[in-house]
């Protein structure tokens, strides 16, 4: 029986939504077990020299994950039908964040003053982007063309052709200063700004000119979003002020108050219903749209963005609970699920699967696990400071670089004692010899 075969099988099952499938994911559990008690080995991981991650996030199509390292800041994507390290990225000391373009063609270094674009697949460095960084994050169109990139020096902004490194189009943004947010519409036609005076603006990105402004804040635009059917924009400012927006009469719709820290970010969920708000502490609060009542604050994951806490449906998202993370109900206000730590260990990062059916979660001193929406175990995936790797299924089964087997103990429950394998043991030989079928 190939081993490595049956948890790539197994990979591929779960994260298909086919019913047949995940039968087929239980009928091959099940065959898993029975071999493991024929054989009577249990599998235990040597975390000693394990990296802790800081962050994780799903690819767009959900076949992979990649995640951030606390103290190396290593970039890691792991390929997760094939249970396996696609590759590695030794990002800058100055790296602040990493996340997948909109398109999942590439991987995105942030750092101060640098934007590096790396190839999704293959890790290969595709481009940098060296430009006086002002705005917050790195704005890439919808379809994963374009990057806008800001030049306070000529007060415009440049959209700019990321297989070429060509500017296609030029913005002037007079009277606002600086550019401090910026964001595309859903359909990438449009670009929403905002200034450091408080002026905010729609521009159409085809002909380079201003469609509409909005007047209503007077300090500092921190964050820009657009709805998910484009007809309605958020601001939040450093008076710690929110505003909703009707995008095609340029209508202040609400004002949201409460906030006594500085506004870091606004969003509204997958499905448009719920609108979000994140604050430099961390404190997050939730409204509901359609009437504007707030429905819940919180605490999240200072490293983590806003828009990935959302399940996709948009009625689900995660928070933060000391060293646990609840899965919250925000139309019954009620946690459905708690995510327990590994021994009152950290939990600093939770990501969605596109499908919303699963999801993976990391943290300090903890391994990453993939489970399913009930927090079933999937599969666990461990990296260590050498750049090996392992992954490993609840019942014992794994897949594993070449060199990682001096972190695998076996130990032999046949005669109801526990006691470790001796490292020259026949089953190592036999897991290697199998992974090489």
């Amino acid at each position: 029986m190939n081993k490595n075969k049956l948890i790539t099988t197994n990979t591929k099952s779960v994260l298909k939504t086919s019913k047949d499938l995940l039968r087929t994911t239980n009928k091959i559990l099940s065959n898993k077990h029975n071999y493991l008690n024929s054989i009577n080995y249990k599998l235990k991981l040597n975390l000693e020299n394990m990296r802790e991650d800081s962050s994780v996030m799903f690819s767009p199509d959900g076949n992979y994950i990649l995640s951030r390292q606390y103290n190396t800041k290593t970039i890691v994507v792991w390929d997760i039908y094939n249970s396996r390290i696609l590759f590695e990225i030794n990002s800058l000391p100055t790296t602040s964040s990493a996340l997948f373009s909109p398109n999942g063609k590439y991987v995105i270094l942030e750092s101060y003053k640098t934007t590096q674009f790396f190839d999704a697949k293959s890790g290969e460095h595709v481009i940098s982007f060296k430009a006086p960084k002002l705005m917050d994050s790195t704005v890439v169109s919808p379809g994963g063309r374009y990057i806008i990139l800001d030049n306070p020096y000529d007060k415009c902004l440049e959209l700019t052709d990321i297989v070429s490194n060509s500017i296609i189009k030029t913005f002037q943004i007079p009277n606002m200063y600086f550019v401090k947010s910026v964001a595309f519409s859903p359909c990438g036609d449009n670009i929403l700004i905002g200034g450091t005076t408080g002026a905010l603006k729609l521009l159409d990105v085809n002909t380079g000119k201003e469609m509409r402004g909005f007047e209503g804040h007077d300090g500092l635009i921190k964050s820009v979003a657009f709805s998910p059917d484009g007809k309605y924009i958020l601001s939040g400012c450093s008076k710690n002020i929110i505003k909703l927006w009707d995008i095609n009469s340029g209508q202040e719709i609400e004002e949201f108050l409460g906030y006594r820290e500085g506004i870091e970010s606004v969003a509204f969920s997958p499905d448009g219903k719920f609108i979000a708000s994140k604050s430099w502490n961390s404190i997050v609060r939730i409204w509901d749209k359609s009437n504007r009542k707030e429905l819940q604050e919180f605490k999240m994951f200072s490293n983590t963005d806003i828009n990935s806490l959302f399940r996709p449906d948009g009625n689900y998202i995660a928070i933060k609970d000391d060293l646990s993370v609840k899965l919250f109900d925000i139309n019954t206000h009620k946690a459905i699920i708690k995510l327990e730590s590994e021994d009152d260990k950290w939990i600093s990062s939770v990501s969605f699967s596109p499908n919303g059916k699963y999801f993976v979660s990391c943290g300090k001193y903890n391994t990453m696990k993939l489970c399913d929406i009930n927090n079933k175990e999937l599969i666990k995936l461990v990296s260590f400071e050498d750049s090996e790797w392992i992954c490993s299924t609840p019942d014992g089964y794994y897949n594993c670089s070449s060199k990682a087997y001096k972190y695998l103990d076996f130990f032999d429950e046949s005669n109801g004692i526990l006691k470790v394998i001796d490292k020259n043991h026949s089953i190592y030989k036999e897991q290697q010899r199998e992974k090489l079928l």
